[in-house]
C-alpha cells in the first residue's frame, strides 16, 4: 500500500511540475512577443523543403522555428523597403 501511495504521489508531483514548467514557458514566450502558434498550411517547392529540413538538422532547430525566423526576416525586409519609398 505504501509503495502504491508513493508511486501515485510521485506521478502527481511529476505532472504538476511539468504543468507549471509548460505554463511558465508559454508565459515567457508571450512576453517575448511570440503569440500563440497557429496552424498555417501552404504549398512549398519540394527542393526548398529538402534544404530546410537539412538546415534544421544541421542547426539542431525545429522547422517551425526556422520558418518563424525566415518570415520575420522577410517582413523586416519589406518594412525597410516601404520606409524608403515613403521618403
Amino acid at each position: 500500500m505504501y509503495i502504491l501511495l508513493s508511486y501515485i504521489t510521485t506521478l502527481l508531483l511529476y505532472n504538476l511540475s511539468r504543468y507549471f514548467f509548460l505554463h511558465s514557458f508559454i508565459k515567457d514566450c508571450r512576453c517575448l512577443g511570440m503569440g500563440e502558434k497557429k496552424v498555417f498550411s501552404t504549398r512549398v517547392d519540394d527542393d526548398l523543403i529538402k534544404k530546410l529540413k537539412h538546415l534544421a538538422v544541421d542547426e539542431d532547430e525545429s522547422l517551425g522555428n526556422l520558418l518563424d525566423e525566415a518570415i520575420e526576416d522577410l517582413l523586416k525586409k519589406y518594412e525597410k523597403q516601404e520606409k524608403k519609398v515613403k521618403k
